[in-house]
């Protein structure tokens, strides 16, 4: 059964009692993204992150950092263009004290100030192995061109943004962005609903709520873009618009790209990789922030075929627009299903899906509702979208030798 609770201050906790599990999982989305990051500054959002997880109360890092392994808390932080996401799971006997913790984390970061050099190399070594990466420049570059500068840039930052931030600059957007009424808090497994929510009643009941920021704007404008590169490989980046998660049409938009490039027996893998081996890798998949969703698809393969990879890749997606066949329905129905039912098999991964669903629609949503969903879906309505709706306006960035063009 789902709970909510909203705090007078907008602080919320979501939570589902899974009394089958002999464990807790906690998930807290923040509000503190990159896209928030100033031009010219563009890493502060990690920066703020990686000094938050540096001590907390009257903890030390390294004390901070016993305490997890004491409390035995298996945890992972996420930074995304929209939040900093904390995610915890521990036995259901260790809830409390997880909490305890994680609430001094949020509202107590000690961020001492002389760590802040130290802190300063950890980023810039990390956002260098992303530049050492053709694939990972490549999609870099297609998410900035896509989304804009703001939402699309690296959430590492890069070196002259890192090199530029004062102490002042963390602290500064530490509290401009960290505020209960743009916090989320998922609890699941086995706990006490009516204990836990007394419980985060005192621990965050008195935070003072603060003024929503401005959300930066996404791009007005995308442009193709080619990087020269001596590599042997050449990195294709494609990407188009599609309809946002909470969309109501959005499983008949979604439904051909799983099509077009989910498994072994996808459109892309069999056209691009198994019958003319052009390439050994070759995904698309679906990105959707609140506003703004896109199909991003990738591709690596040798210069001398990469014009020929690109075409295939571009006679796939436009063939989209005749339909699927009813094999390739049931296929997509049965992934879907199978994800749903899987991500309820982790209480870390339900916690994480029941923030997303209060960020989306404003709500938890039943199982059975998203299945009723999905049953409820004809191949003759998605066929009927794919043709009402063909796919256009792609954008096309590649990292190569010769430039390419979308024919």
């Amino acid at each position: 059964m789902n709970y909510q609770l909203v705090l007078p201050n907008g602080f919320t906790l979501l939570g589902d009692i899974l009394p089958e599990f002999q464990s807790a999982a906690v998930s807290i989305a923040t509000g503190i993204g990159s896209a928030w990051d100033p031009v010219g500054k563009y890493g502060l959002a990690a920066f703020v992150c990686e000094m938050m997880l540096r001590g907390a109360g009257n903890l030390s890092a390294r004390g901070f950092l016993e305490a997890i392994d004491r409390i035995g808390i298996d945890r992972t932080e996420t930074l995304t263009a929209s939040n900093l996401k904390f995610q915890a799971a521990m036995l259901k006997e260790n809830l409390e004290d997880t909490l305890n913790l994680y609430a001094d984390l949020i509202r107590f970061p000690r961020m001492p100030q002389d760590e802040m050099e130290a802190g300063r190399q950890v980023l810039l070594r990390e956002m260098a192995s992303i530049a050492d990466s053709p694939e990972g420049k490549l999609g870099q570059i297609l998410d900035e061109q896509f989304y804009g500068k703001a939402w699309g840039h690296n959430v590492d930052g890069d070196r002259e943004g890192i090199e530029n931030i004062v102490w002042e600059d963390i602290l500064y957007q530490h509290k401009k962005l960290l505020m209960p009424n743009r916090c989320v808090m998922a609890v699941t497994g086995n706990f006490d609903w009516e204990k836990i929510a007394c419980q985060i009643e005192r621990l965050f009941g008195d935070w003072e709520r603060g003024e929503l920021p401005t959300q930066p704007e996404f791009v007005a404008k995308r442009e193709s873009v080619h990087i020269p590169s001596r590599a042997t490989q050449t990195q294709i980046g494609l990407a188009w618009e599609t309809l946002p998660y909470a969309h109501p049409d959005r499983l008949k938009a979604w439904a051909p790209i799983s099509v077009l490039s989910g498994g072994m027996n996808s459109r892309l893998f069999n056209e691009v990789r198994e019958k003319r081996g052009l390439c050994y890798d070759v995904d698309a998949r679906c990105c959707s922030l609140r506003s703004v969703a896109g199909v991003f698809c990738t591709a690596s393969c040798r210069t001398e075929n990469a014009q020929q990879t690109l075409d295939v890749i571009l006679q796939e997606i436009r063939r989209l627009e005749e339909g699927i066949t009813e094999e390739e329905f049931r296929a997509f129905k049965a992934r879907y299903r199978m994800t749903l039912l899987t991500s309820q098999e982790s209480c870390q991964s339900w916690a994480t899906e029941m923030i997303g669903d209060w960020v989306n629609f404003g709500r938890v949503r039943r199982n059975e509702e998203i299945l009723e969903k999905m049953e409820s879906l004809t191949l003759a309505e998605v066929n009927d979208y794919a043709a009402t709706h063909p796919v256009g306006d792609i954008l096309l960035c590649t990292l190569g030798r010769k430039a390419l063009k979308l024919r």
